[in-house]
């Protein structure tokens, strides 16, 4: 009678001797050779696809839960079912005071200092670093000057697109950046009616679901497959949707995250006020930039972050919003009042 063939190993020396006793046992091949080389390389081929094949499957395993996952795109995806997204890169960031002085001749009352004005940094480790401003900035003279005080510049590459809703093609009204290493924070999402209807609404970035209805001028933000982020909209469910030709505007900051940090010389290289001449004070030196989050960390906070449902109860809810408000922490400690001396009840430190 036949043997059966063991299912139980998964090594490839296993595998092939099992194959090798399986077909020794069958009566049709009582009288070959299982040491000679055509029949030695079939078994090499059968037990290689055996083995390549489980631990193929068993890879599979692993990604389905995100203990065991350890591709990037498995954790943000079982992360994303718990309702949290990866921290992004974070740029370095420094504040700083403007003066900007007019020529005698020059009678403009009102400056602008526009979004994405740039600054350079002074040289670390032999290059120059790119610092932008966030948001507008309008401010009246005095005297001859225009002085903008306690300005927070943010270090990286400004790059801005324009997508047209197509809904026969877009029908889920998903754009995706083509750029990684976004900081998200810096994000500004403007919809326009179409390419001539000049009405525009700035979209903000929707954090809690439950807080937005139909109406909601909202978009949705996610870290796609490749690394890259996406937004969406909420079809006039859990946000207010587009229409078919509507122009949506994106503009944010490409950042080096840690690489600027530590700086504290910086200069005005955009021109704001022809003939002008311009000083920068530093305020604070820059600082927080810091990689987008890793998976060991994703894999942290996602549970914690779900538990907590933005709310601030236990020591571990604490631990979760900080670490999402301050990623460029490297540690944090977290402590009830119950544990001071004297006890302090119902605060947390």
């Amino acid at each position: 009678m036949a043997s059966k063939l063991s299912v139980a190993d998964l090594d490839f020396d296993a595998i092939k001797t099992n194959l090798k006793q399986y077909l020794q046992a069958q009566s049709e091949f009582s009288d070959y050779d299982f040491e000679g080389a055509g029949l030695n390389i079939l078994l090499d081929i059968l037990a290689y696809n055996t083995h390549y094949n489980s631990f193929y499957l068993n890879m599979i395993a692993n990604e389905m839960f995100l203990d065991s996952a350890s591709l990037r795109q498995s954790v943000v995806s079982h992360a994303k079912l718990l309702g949290y997204t990866p921290r992004s890169t974070t740029s370095s960031q420094a504040t700083v005071n403007l003066t900007i002085t007019k020529s005698p001749a020059d009678t403009t009352t009102n400056l602008l200092l526009p979004r994405f004005t740039q600054f350079y940094s002074q040289a670390k480790d032999g290059q120059s670093y790119g610092f932008l401003t966030v948001d507008d900035a309008l401010i009246s003279n005095v005297g001859f000057t225009f002085s903008f005080a306690n300005v927070s510049i943010k270090e990286g590459v400004s790059a801005s697109y324009v997508y047209q809703l197509n809904t026969s093609t877009n029908p889920k009204q998903v754009f995706e950046l083509p750029d990684s290493e976004i900081d998200t924070s810096t994000l500004k999402v403007i919809i326009q009616k179409s390419s001539t209807e000049t009405e525009k609404t700035v979209y903000t970035l929707a954090t809690d679901a439950t807080e937005v209805n139909s109406d909601s001028t909202v978009y949705y933000l996610e870290e796609g497959s490749a690394g890259k982020y996406r937004i969406y909209f909420g079809h006039d469910v859990f946000s207010k949707g587009l229409s078919n030709g509507n122009l949506v505007a994106i503009s944010y900051i490409v950042s080096s995250g840690p690489a600027a940090n530590a700086l504290n010389k910086f200069k005005l290289v955009s021109q704001i006020l022809s003939g002008s001449t311009s000083s920068v004070n530093t305020v604070s030196n820059s600082s927080g930039g810091s990689t987008r989050e890793l998976i060991d960390s994703i894999k942290f906070a996602a549970p914690k972050s779900f538990i907590s449902n933005n709310r601030a109860v236990t020591k571990n809810d604490y631990i979760a919003m900080i670490n999402k408000k301050y990623p460029y922490f490297d540690a944090i400690n977290v402590w009830g009042g119950e544990e001071e001396s004297p006890p302090v009840y119902g605060k947390y430190f």
